[in-house]
């Protein structure tokens, strides 16, 4: 079985990789001195759906907002091959400061964590999925940038990792909280009497008739 260690939800990392019939557009079309944190951070341009929500950020507000931490924490996360071609995942979850091991069967790791995180109620929907590969970079050599879609609202969060798998699911985590911060923000509403809608990066509310 192979096992990645995981310290916190919003580990580091950075890869390049579409999904089919979602180009992703070249490099050479973004301005690598865009003004936002990542670009500045690391040389590497963000995907051009993105900038537009990051810029003019400072580098608080956008790891806030696309790399959010919470109370949901990945630990342990490994995989062994079944009979049926698919494999069999075991991941250690840290929710609200408890902790749990889990399982499920699936093709790949992005898809066996969100069929985890569905089992705790919470739902996220890969809207869009892109990767980039930053060889240059020390730390964190793959960033997987994904666009979540759930019940509430759709948003995007970020993950860096040593290897493409490991940014792909801080991604997650980081949309695992992102999920749970807007369930917060909906209860908080409901005892107010105000209406969240939107998404978490231009939040509009109104006043319950």
């Amino acid at each position: 079985m192979s096992t990645h260690r995981f310290f916190s939800p919003t580990s580091h990392t950075t890869t390049t990789t579409s999904r089919p019939n979602s180009p992703i557009a070249p490099a050479a079309t973004l301005n690598l001195r865009d003004n936002n944190p990542f670009t500045e951070r690391t040389r590497y341009p963000l995907p051009i759906e993105l900038c537009p929500f990051a810029a003019g950020m400072s580098e608080d507000k956008f790891d806030r907002t696309f790399r959010t931490p919470g109370s949901i924490m990945l630990g342990a996360f490994g995989s062994q091959p079944t009979s049926r071609g698919r494999s069999q995942y075991i991941a250690t979850l840290t929710i609200d400061g408890t902790m749990c091991c889990t399982t499920a069967e699936a093709t790949g790791p992005i898809q066996a964590l969100c069929y985890i995180l569905d089992s705790f109620d919470i739902r996220l929907d890969i809207k869009t999925f892109r990767q980039r590969k930053m060889p240059d970079n020390p730390h964190h050599q793959y960033a997987t940038f994904l666009e979540i879609e759930n019940r509430y609202f759709t948003h995007w969060s970020i993950g860096y990792g040593t290897t493409s798998e490991e940014a792909s699911l801080s991604a997650l985590i980081a949309a695992a909280n992102q999920y749970r911060q807007h369930q917060t923000t909906l209860r908080t509403s409901a005892s107010t009497g105000i209406t969240y809608t939107g998404s978490l990066d231009d939040t509009k509310e109104r006043r319950a008739a």
